[in-house]
């Protein structure tokens, strides 16, 4: 018996935004449209990766409950969030880095000391209680 290893995604934030962790109803609930600013009052930029990345389909699953990479179950198009699409891993975290209200997901491994892991539901992605995997 083989089970597959899922590969955890981290969210990522600037290092000079104040939070440290999300549950993971308020990280679905920022996706989706429900939450958009942030507790300072900064409207969230949300940073996904492009349509057809492995990183995007993964986290469409786990976190928005979706089968596809383009469509978000429930989500709240009356107040459409800020949204940027990023090609690829370096260019996402370049651009969180550099963008103080900015939040997005990429495989933990690829995460660098650029940018903040999130903790969700109290939880780092090398932790064992991590949700998003």
């Amino acid at each position: 018996l083989s089970t597959a290893y899922a590969e955890p995604i981290a969210i990522v934030v600037n290092k000079s935004n104040p939070a440290n962790e999300m549950s993971l109803k308020d990280l679905t609930r920022t996706f989706s449209g429900y939450l958009s600013r942030w507790r300072d009052g900064q409207k969230i930029i949300l940073v996904h990766r492009n349509i057809g990345s492995k990183a995007r389909l993964d986290f469409y699953r786990k976190v928005l409950n979706s089968k596809s990479d383009t469509e978000i179950p429930g989500a709240r198009p009356t107040t459409p969030p800020v949204v940027i699409d990023i090609p690829n891993d370096n260019s996402l975290l370049n651009f969180i880095s550099s963008n103080p209200n900015a939040i997005g997901y990429l495989y933990a491994h690829k995460a660098s000391n650029a940018v903040r892991v999130l903790k969700i539901d109290g939880y780092l992605p090398d932790q064992g209680g991590y949700p998003i995997k």
